[in-house]
């Protein structure tokens, strides 16, 4: 009797501790994860934007971004760091996603299944009310959500750590935020003395920012017209469409600018000195390049073997990133139109119909008439 007393004890012990042993690895795995997000957090992220556009993240892509999807179709089942704010968007959250971040949802139709992770908040608003709709199921981030739904005043001495979600009310900005802030139906006021680490995202409400407040993030302004208006946005992109027709398309060849029509794979082992640019195909990067890369109306997909020297960028398509592949320079992803291509005596148009190709005289004719249709009453 007493032998098998003595068994079961030590049964007993050896259970404990099995169970402080399986308890710890879990802590240290969430330490070690949460680690990696405050390296990551010190950084600032991008602003992606999507008007009336379609975004999947797959399995194996991590995006390192906020994504403010306004009357899209979001699909994420890879990584995202940083939130999601869906606005009349329908937002699908699938088995594999891990966001670490906050999920914002205004008249949106957003599905999470059971097996996601989501390190943030989930937040429904609706016109008059904000909701807490779950989240926090990745442990050991301390992702902070601050909701006013009166006027609020962050006053010069004030330090909010963590964003910002406020709904009808009149928020003026004095002190320092740690973080982004997302206004609905409201003024938002950034005085002079105001610090912002993050972006600033205004949607049918109205911003008055001092010139000598510091916004460290992106400005974006969604107005009643549907048009979208941030810092500079205009004069951005007309130096994007500038750059890519004078660079990277123009008639005068360029030693280190390597151009390709359809679809082109730089192999592993292979190295490019220069720019990769092609027209109306995916350049798979396996290899280096030394230099930018550009799709246009065609996508990138980086292999987790690629290096990029410059810049990513697709006019028209998407950019598919493997976590291990090395970009130095930016990723941008736009659906420029109008965008010229010079080769030899042919002017080649690309724009949401698709690629014409005309001869250069043919083409200053269509310009010619153009103008007249336009200016006839």
């Amino acid at each position: 009797m007493e032998s098998s007393q003595a068994k079961q004890i030590l049964f007993l012990i050896l259970l404990f501790l099995a169970f402080i042993l399986i308890f710890a690895i879990l802590i240290y795995s969430s330490v070690a994860e949460a680690r990696t997000m405050d390296v990551y957090e010190t950084g600032k992220k991008k602003l992606i934007h999507y008007h009336n556009g379609e975004l999947e993240i797959t399995d194996e892509e991590v995006i390192e971004a906020d994504i403010v999807a306004e009357k899209s179709n979001v699909v994420i089942e890879g990584t995202l760091y940083g939130d999601i704010v869906a606005i009349k968007s329908v937002v699908a959250l699938q088995a594999g996603a891990k966001i670490f971040g906050h999920v914002i949802s205004y008249e949106s139709e957003v599905t999470i299944d059971s097996s996601a992770q989501i390190a943030g908040e989930v937040l429904q608003i609706a016109q008059d009310s904000v909701a807490s709709a779950g989240g926090r199921t990745l442990l050991g981030y301390g992702f902070e959500l601050h909701v006013f739904e009166n006027d609020a005043i962050i006053a010069d001495t004030e330090n909010v750590a963590g964003d910002i979600v406020a709904l009808h009310c009149s928020l003026e900005l004095r002190g320092h935020v740690a973080g982004d802030v997302y206004h609905f139906f409201g003024r938002t006021a950034v005085d002079s003395s105001a610090a912002i680490d993050g972006h600033l995202v205004n949607y049918l409400g109205e911003m008055d920012i001092a010139d000598e407040s510091l916004v460290t993030g992106n400005i974006l302004h969604i107005s009643d017209q549907e048009e979208v208006v941030s810092t500079d946005e205009l004069e951005e992109e007309t130096e994007l469409k500038n750059r890519i027709e004078q660079r990277y398309l123009s008639g005068n060849e360029k030693g280190d600018v390597v151009r390709f029509w359809g679809d082109v794979t730089i192999e592993q082992g292979e190295v490019i000195d220069g720019d990769v640019v092609t027209i109306n195909g995916t350049i798979e990067v396996k290899g280096k390049v030394r230099g930018d890369v550009v799709a246009v109306f065609g996508s990138v997909d980086l292999d987790s073997t690629a290096e990029v020297s410059g810049d990513v960028v697709s006019v028209g398509g998407d950019v598919h990133r493997h976590k291990e592949a090395i970009i130095r320079g930016d990723i941008v992803q736009t659906n420029l139109t109008g965008v010229k291509v010079a080769q030899k005596d042919e002017q080649v148009e690309i724009g949401k119909g698709g690629v014409s190709v005309c001869t250069r005289r043919q083409h200053k004719g269509k310009e010619r008439r153009s103008r007249r249709r336009h200016y006839r009453r």
